[in-house]
This record gives structure tokens, sequence and C-alpha cells, in this order.
């Protein structure tokens, strides 16, 4: 019996220690659970602030724009997306016939016909100015375009920090494209002097491209101030300053029937000091007398204000009302300050702060006019240092 109790006991005791050993395990575990969540939970946001770090430095540094998208074929998505729209509008584009067409009413049913493309041609070795990506950016943004085409000779310099901004934005990664284009060397069997200018040939390459293509012409000084999707009801769109019409906006559907015309005008004797004849008179006589082909914009479409937004202090706030398109000619306001300076004095503060032959994204804030609202309005870059500035000027 005594023998019995003493087992009856030991196994009592026993059991007690395993339910203090289960006990304690369970403790233990519990104890080691809580600490892998709270160690996951620091991990987690650990890790997540250290991407955050990340991404803000890569934005900091503009990295973020110059990832590519998926490459497919060795081609990225947005080119494809280009090519696409580009071979839409190029051959699968329904043909329209203009022949009873009322280019004052435009198309009846207010569809547009003119396709969504604006056009630069750049025949020029010379880098991306700050007011060439100015006019460039505004009409991205403004005309939101389906493509924007850049027709160039393969001479054109497209590098630099202010052709970086246009081309590193994400937003119109699938929008710009760089065209290659012939220089129109001969018009007609004659050959084209060279002393004529680059006036000239711009002035028939933008005949044959919106043949082609149909579209928005723009003049690389030009800065459009809202959307022209008013004018893609018509066969032709063009704009008159004063007796004559304006050719540095021209918006037109390719198969147009002005477009083969006004290229005839071209079919002249022609030379150097008869590009005015050429380019402006004649197309003049020519649309006049085809009123029926054409939607004629007298006040709309032209580009007047030119001295009032570089003039320095006259903040002509009202160019944000202006119709549609403003005329940024900076060269030609150089050759004004150049013949103002040289009639005074070269000391006088307000020709030396800022310099006038350098405005850029640096110290355009400093310009108390019109063009520094409008370059504001398209591009404010994020980071500007007054104090840089004002140790420089004083």
């Amino acid at each position: 019996m005594m023998n019995l109790k003493s087992t009856k006991k030991n196994i009592k005791g026993k059991q007690k220690n395993l339910g203090t050993v289960y006990s304690e395990y369970n403790t233990l575990s519990v104890a080691k659970l809580k600490m892998f969540k709270r160690n996951f939970v620091l991990y987690s946001v650990t890790l997540w602030m250290l991407l955050l770090i990340i991404v803000c430095l890569l934005m900091q540094h503009s990295m973020l724009p110059q990832i590519k998208l998926t490459v497919v074929y060795g081609k990225s998505m947005a080119e494809i997306t280009r090519r696409k729209k580009l071979e839409y509008y190029l051959n699968e584009t329904k043909p329209v016939n203009f022949e009873k067409f009322d280019n004052h009413f435009g198309n009846p049913d207010g569809c547009y016909i003119i396709p969504n493309i604006v056009h630069f041609i750049r025949f020029t070795s010379e880098p991306i100015s700050y007011t060439d990506m100015i006019c460039y950016l505004a009409a991205l943004k403004n005309q939101k375009p389906d493509l924007l085409l850049i027709h160039h000779d393969g001479t054109a310099n497209f590098s630099g920090k202010y052709w970086e901004t246009i081309e590193n934005n994400p937003e119109f990664d699938d929008v710009i494209e760089l065209r290659y284009m012939e220089k129109p060397h001969e018009i007609f069997g004659r050959t084209i002097d060279k002393s004529w200018g680059e006036e000239y040939v711009n002035d028939i390459a933008r005949l044959l491209i919106l043949m082609e293509y149909g579209g928005f012409f723009l003049d690389k000084d030009v800065y459009l101030v809202r959307a022209l999707d008013n004018f893609r009801r018509y066969e032709f769109v063009v704009g008159m300053n004063g007796r004559h019409i304006d050719n540095r906006v021209l918006i037109a559907h390719k198969t147009a029937r002005l477009l083969p015309l006004w290229l005839g005008v071209y079919n002249a004797d022609i030379n150097q000091h008869e590009r005015f004849l050429n380019s402006i008179v004649r197309p003049t006589e020519l649309i006049n007398s085809h009123l029926e082909m054409v939607h004629i914009v007298k006040h709309d479409l032209k580009m007047e204000k030119g001295h009032d937004i570089f003039t320095i202090n006259v903040c002509w706030k009202e160019w944000c009302d202006w119709p549609y398109v403003l005329y940024v000619n900076y060269s030609n306001q150089l050759e004004r300050w150049n013949f103002i300076k040289n009639k005074m004095n070269k000391s006088d503060m307000i020709w030396n702060f800022p310099e006038y032959n350098n405005i850029d994204e640096s110290n355009v804030v400093l310009y108390n006019n019109a063009f520094r609202d409008m370059a504001l309005h398209i591009h404010n870059p994020t980071r500007f240092t007054l104090l840089s500035y004002c140790y420089k000027y004083y």
C-alpha cells in the first residue's frame, strides 16, 4: 500500500511539474510572439522610411523621369504608342471631300476634322534655348496634342538642360516625336539659294509638312495661351495681321485645297529680295481670290503686344486673357535693348540687373514684365536661391 501511495504522489508531482513547464512554455511563446510582432512593425516602418528617402532623393536629382517604360522588343511603350498614332494619322484617316465645304461655319456636325498634331521646325544646330523650351511646353500643356512633331534635318542639337526638361517629362513621353525631314533645297526644279535665308526654307517646309500630316504649325517663337481646338472644324485656318496674312500659325487638314495652290506661289521667279512678296503678299492675294477655301481669323490669331511682353516694369497682366497666341521673339527684343543701351548710360543698373542677354530659369523671376509671368506659368523651377543673386548684383 505504501508503494502504491508513493507511486501516486510521484505521478501527481510529475503532473504538476509538466503543468508548470507547459505554462512556462506558453508564457515564453506569447512573449516571443509579441516580440516578433513588435520587431516586424519596427522593421516594416524602417523599410518604408528608407524607400521614401530614396524616392525623395531620386526626385530631387531628377532621376525618376529618366526611368523608361516597359521595353517590348527593344522599343519603349511610349515609342510604340507614338508610332501607332502616326500610322493612324498618315494611313487610316478618312479623306474629306472639301468641294462644297463651308469654311465660314465649319463642319456642320461640329466634329473635328483637323488632327490634334502640333508641328515645329528646327533646321539649326543651335541648342534649345530657354524661350524655345517655354514655347514647346506651352504648346504641350495648353493644346494637349496627340502628337508634337519636331521636324529636323539631322543637324539639330537636341541636348542640354532645356531639352532634357522637355524630354524627361513623363507626361509627354508618348507625345513628342523627332521626325527627320530633308531640308528643301529646290522648289519646282529650281535650286533654293542659301543667301535667301532659313526663313525662306521654313516657309516652304511648313506647307509640305501640313500637306503630309495636317494639324497645327507653329513658329518656334509662338507662345500658345490656350488650345486651338475651336479651329479644328475648318478646312484651312489662317490669321490676318493688318492687310496681310500671318503664316506663323497655320491650321489645316492635309488635303486642304489651298495648300497646293499656296505652294504653287513659289513657282514664280524669286530671289532673296522677294521673300516678303512670295511668303506674305502673294499668299494674301491667293487667299482673297479663294475665300471659300479658307477660314480667316482677323483678330484672335493676331500676335501683337510683343513689346509689352518684354518691357521692364510693364506688368501686362492681361496676357492670360489674350485669345490664343503670343509672339515671343526674344532675338528682336535683344536688338532693341542693345540699340537703347547704346543711347543710354551703360552703367545704369536697369541694364545690368539682371543681365538682358541671358534670360533663363534662374533669373527670370527678377524680370518685372509679362514674359516672367508667362514663363513661370508654364515652367516654375522648384529651387531658386535669391540670396546668391542679391550678392551678385548688389
